[in-house]
């Protein structure tokens, strides 16, 4: 229930100018009624001057700017700790002598009055969350018997980042929830979209009418729910058992139909002609001979492509300098690429946020507090970290990252 599920909408679109065919004996046009001709422009991996490298990462820290939004100074509902029966606190110290188990307890007592913030999804301007103010602990007896008496009690709100105003969607208290704060999907006009046990449906909760209603359907097991990359629409992601492997993510409400990954982060995957089991990556401005059987895209800007391959290493075509950077990437958590082509993500000993640079091969730490960030996402085009408590029971802020000058 505490996977944090971090989910927001973004796309790594290809952009640039574009190449017009022109006679010149024809006379200027004076309208652009006549079709622009595009011109793709091919390139092999074997035409770039390739460069090894090992991973690096640089202890001292380069300067990144962050703008941070505290999430607990928006105004989400407080719980007291009165509402926690005393004997069930009473009885939970009672029965232990840890210190260990005793300072949990104590833990539990004192976050139940802002609850922990688990979940967070950025649609456009809108920031959805969800808050868990549920008190449970198992109380250890000395026969080695385990009680649990849950009261489930969360909420799932909305935060305009442009208007500043907040809404909750949803809340509920009880010992029966429908779903699991680590099986929703919050977006798309507010309404809620979950799964519960049965991995088989997907319900919708209407913001509007409250009302509950099964909107997907799949014959295999639904694994997660997502986000559509550009419009934010809620994706179901279906795994085959079977063949040990994920089916692809379906739009649950545009009649279930199938989405593309590649087609939406403007790229596609094509055999190389008269080449077995070779690939290229092909844009609408650009074909890329990989010489790959099997490979990820990580990262598409007008200058750069970055393909990962399964031995873990980062390949950087660097089309303006005709140089491919090869570095060995293992060390590198959660890779979220800018538009300018660098990455940001967790590693090295202290697992710290970081700047990796492809033509060094080196990772810049980037934050120096000892506070947890998990691996970075985008947002408009540009990487920020969910930051974490310092005992990790929680989401405390976001650490938008500036975009350079």
């Amino acid at each position: 229930m505490k996977r944090l599920i971090i989910l927001l909408a973004a796309a790594l679109m290809l952009t640039g100018c574009s190449l017009k065919k022109s006679s010149d004996t024809e006379p200027p046009v004076e309208n652009d009624d006549k079709a622009l001709e595009e011109q793709i422009i091919e390139y092999s991996a074997s035409e770039f001057r390739r460069i090894d490298m090992p991973l690096k990462f640089e202890s001292g820290s380069t300067t990144v700017g962050f703008d941070f939004l505290d999430l607990y100074e928006l105004g989400i509902e407080e719980r007291s700790p009165d509402s926690i029966p005393e004997e069930e606190i009473d009885r939970a110290f009672s029965v232990v002598s840890d210190e260990w188990v005793t300072d949990a307890v104590n833990r539990e007592v004192e976050s139940a009055t802002k609850g922990v913030i688990w979940n967070v999804n950025i649609i456009g301007e809108e920031l959805f969350f969800s808050v868990d103010h549920t008190f449970a602990f198992n109380v250890i007896a000395y026969d080695d018997e385990t009680e649990r008496d849950t009261v489930v009690d969360y909420e799932i709100y909305c935060y305009d980042m442009a208007s500043k105003e907040l809404e909750m969607l949803y809340s509920y208290k009880g010992k029966e929830p429908p779903f699991e704060l680590s099986d929703y999907f919050a977006g798309e006009n507010g309404d809620i979209y979950y799964q519960n046990d049965d991995r088989q449906n997907i319900y919708k909760i209407d913001k509007d009418t409250g009302e509950t209603s099964v909107v997907f359907t799949s014959e295999k097991e639904i694994a997660y729910l997502t986000g559509e990359p550009v419009t934010g629409k809620p994706m179901a992601a279906v795994y085959d058992k079977d063949a040990g492997d994920y089916c692809g993510a379906y739009l649950i409400e545009d009649g279930g139909r199938f989405v593309d990954s590649e087609t939406l982060e403007g790229y596609r995957i094509e055999p190389t002609v008269g080449v077995e089991d070779r690939y290229d990556v092909v844009t609408d401005k650009i074909r890329l001979h990989t010489g790959f059987s099997s490979f990820n895209v990580v990262s598409i800007t007008d200058s750069r492509i970055t393909l990962s391959w399964e031995s873990g290493k980062l390949f950087t075509f660097d089309f303006d300098k005709m140089e491919l950077y090869v570095t060995e990437a293992r060390g590198l958590q959660g890779i979220a690429a800018d538009k300018k082509g660098n990455f940001y993500c967790k590693g090295g000993q202290d697992n710290s946020m970081r700047l990796f640079v492809p033509e060094l091969g080196t990772a810049f730490r980037i934050y120096d507090d000892s506070v947890s960030g998990y691996s970075p996402v985008l947002y408009k085009g540009v990487p920020l970290f969910v930051v974490m408590s310092r005992d990790y029971s929680g989401i405390e802020k976001l650490a938008f990252i500036k975009e350079a000058d």
